[in-house]
């Protein structure tokens, strides 16, 4: 992580986060809290730098001066995975912590000098304190270190151009019969055409002989290796779009040369659970964090939803 950070400074940021003592090594410790004083400062940080900054303090032959600054990259991936590096960095730190209160505590207990309650207080805070530490695992926390949204832009792909972008959810809305449920249709011919997968799940218990009449009348005679229908006939309902049965269908296709698969789900207020409701904004959020389950491995979704639906009871 060191290493990482002296080769290129601009990945300083990821590593704010951490303190020099939650390095084992002093000397580690001592390297990384000079790089904290230049970065204050604004100054660049690399192996000269941080060696001036040690050297200023007395420091640097304690941490085997230069030569051991520039053999820390050494056997470094050619791709460093900053964010994960800090990461192992904080649950080592949080389990040498750990192991010093316990040891403290085993101490205390065998001097027996202390009642066993007065024990248990003096260590419970540091102990919660270390809780805390390991769930708060948030690499950014001030605005400074938010990462540019324009560093590794990549451009927008598109399933249909300009309609459809690729690992998004879309949502098609208007009045009953106004052609939602073809227009997504349509989209899924165009895309299989491209050698696309496509998985449709009908909810809103359509006869299947109403859904192969649409499908004909584009084009779609027959399923296969791309398509999949799972209708209301099938021996169980269709699922969840974050169904496990969809998420590994999902990645399956995702492994292979297929590309994008869009979902288009028919409709959106047949995926709301018994205790959701449509005009909650909590439900409808929910709604979507379980259609995000699939753009998470690159699908994209399609909601189709009726701007004045039926009340629930009397939908069919």
């Amino acid at each position: 992580m060191l290493g990482s950070v002296l080769l290129n400074d601009a990945l300083y940021p990821l590593a704010a986060a951490l303190d020099p003592d939650d390095f084992g090594l002093e000397k580690h410790r001592r390297i990384f809290a000079r790089m904290k004083d230049l970065n204050k400062r604004g100054t660049r940080i690399d192996r000269v730098t941080v060696a001036d900054e040690l050297a200023k303090q007395g420091q640097l032959e304690s941490v085997d001066g230069l030569s051991y600054l520039i053999s820390l990259d050494e056997g470094m991936p050619e791709i460093a995975h900053l964010d994960s590096y800090v990461l192992i960095v904080k649950e080592k730190a949080a389990l040498r912590k750990l192991i010093y209160s316990a040891q403290a505590v085993m101490s205390e207990c065998l001097l027996a000098s202390t009642p066993p309650g007065e024990i248990l207080n003096s260590h419970l805070s540091q102990i919660e304190g270390l809780r805390i530490a390991c769930e708060d695992r948030r690499l950014i926390r001030r605005v400074e270190d938010l990462e540019s949204i324009f560093a590794k832009r990549a451009p927008l792909e598109y399933l249909v151009t300009p309609e459809l972008p690729t690992k998004t959810i879309v949502c098609l809305t208007g009045g009953s019969e106004s052609g939602k449920t073809t227009l997504a249709c349509a989209w899924a011919r165009e895309v299989l055409g491209r050698g696309h997968t496509v998985l449709i799940l009908d909810r809103d218990r359509n006869p299947r002989d109403r859904i192969c009449d649409r499908l004909s009348r584009l084009g779609i005679s027959s399923e296969g290796d791309l398509l999949r229908i799972w209708d209301c006939e099938q021996e169980e309902d269709p699922p969840q779009p974050d169904d496990p049965i969809i998420a590994d269908w999902g990645e399956a296709e995702g492994s292979g040369n297929r590309e994008i698969c869009p979902h288009p789900v028919d409709s959106l207020i047949s995926f709301f659970t018994e205790d959701e409701d449509e005009n909650s904004a909590v439900d409808m959020r929910a709604v979507f964090d379980r259609c995000r389950a699939l753009t998470k491995l690159g699908g994209t979704v399609i909601l189709i939803h009726y701007t004045n639906p039926k009340p629930r009871g009397s939908r069919i």
